[in-house]
């Protein structure tokens, strides 16, 4: 990240001033509920409470969807491994933390697969509008837990201007 990104970006990112922070950014789901034709994931999110309803019985893209925070998504199985495609997003989400901008051309793919009792998560990014390679973030593992979600405090638009410092990423 640059200086000035470094220096600004709690001041220019969407999700500071109350958007959905989209994905990959948002991260894993908190939890997974599996059914016979779809996946829905739920998160635990600053913005609010962002869920996603995945179908997973084979279907296309939709080509009339508008473009979202959470793009337009379907998944299949390869083997164990439960792998979503997304498109169709909007352009103000960053998949990354650090300012990570991308085109309406960007496609994530994410991979969920099990590791003994946990489960793994790895997210590709392809964007050939802004990226010269496909971006892949490290497998993260995620720890099966029992902890309820949380109701996540009211984001008030006016907040961004207010920041000082990166603090909030240490809320949860």
């Amino acid at each position: 990240m640059c200086a000035h990104s470094r220096a600004n970006h709690s001041h220019v990112g969407a999700v500071y001033y109350s958007h959905p922070p989209g994905i990959p950014r948002i991260g894993s789901p908190r939890l997974i509920i599996q059914l016979s034709h779809e996946v829905v994931l739920l998160y635990e999110d600053i913005s609010g409470y962002p869920y996603r309803v995945i179908p997973t019985d084979g279907r296309a893209h939709r080509k009339d969807a508008n473009p979202s925070y959470y793009g337009d998504s379907v998944g299949h199985w390869e083997a164990d491994t439960l792998v979503i495609e997304s498109t169709n997003f909007v352009e103000s989400t960053w998949f990354g933390e650090e300012g990570y901008f991308h085109s309406d051309a960007m496609r994530v793919t994410e991979r969920f697969w099990r590791v003994g009792e946990n489960l793994a998560y790895q997210v590709t990014v392809d964007d050939p509008k802004v990226l010269t390679a496909p971006w892949t973030l490290p497998v993260r593992v995620v720890k099966p837990t029992n902890e309820p979600l949380e109701e996540s405090p009211r984001c008030v638009e006016s907040d961004g201007p207010r920041l000082l410092n990166n603090d909030h990423h240490g809320q949860r």
